[in-house]
């Protein structure tokens, strides 16, 4: 049910930013990844030019399997990992879906399915999608304390959940849950 769920949204945010797209893309425009046009749509998603959404995330797929040896594969779902620029906020959205629908399947304590977890929970909150922000935040907080609460925890690992406290905080007010919110922002 998740993984459909994932699909589903993946698909409906890449959607949306086509359309997003659709007035400013020229005539005759081609995709930078694939040099195609097609009637899939192109969208602004880095410095490199327009492209097709399932390109960036076939490049990314291919990218971030090669970066995970790094511990870095959730970076190229962010990052473009040609010119190294961020991912047009348009483009970020149906990016991270993907990114999440990728890694969903793995066990919850692998650290790539938790980078992807928090990216995502993360961008959903900063573009708004605080509906769809709230449980994703919950989720990573929760993950957090069954498999790395226990671990040693390094400064990157302690911001990640400070940063998603204050995020569900601001989240939960945004949502009218006011006491909720109050009480995370005194939690952190």
């Amino acid at each position: 049910a998740e993984q459909f769920w994932a699909d589903k949204k993946a698909k409906e945010a890449a959607e949306a930013a086509v359309a997003a797209y659709a007035a400013d893309v020229p005539v005759g425009a081609t995709c930078a990844i694939c040099a195609q046009s097609s009637t899939e749509g192109l969208v602004s998603g880095c410095a490199c030019g327009l492209a097709h959404m399932s390109c960036l995330v076939r490049r990314a797929e291919v990218s971030a399997k090669d970066h995970e040896e790094r511990g870095e594969g959730e970076r190229n779902w962010r990052k473009c990992p040609t010119c190294n620029s961020d991912y047009d906020p348009n483009a970020r959205l149906p990016l991270s879906w993907a990114c999440w629908k990728t890694y969903l399947s793995r066990r919850e304590q692998d650290p790539f399915r938790f980078g992807a977890l928090v990216t995502h929970s993360h961008l959903l909150h900063v573009v708004g999608k605080d509906e769809d922000a709230e449980p994703f935040l919950l989720y990573c907080l929760d993950v957090y304390q069954r498999f790395y609460s226990s671990a040693e925890i390094g400064s990157d690992l302690f911001e990640i959940v400070m940063r998603s406290e204050a995020m569900l905080a601001r989240t939960s007010w945004n949502l009218g849950n006011y006491e909720e919110s109050l009480r995370r922002y005194r939690a952190t």
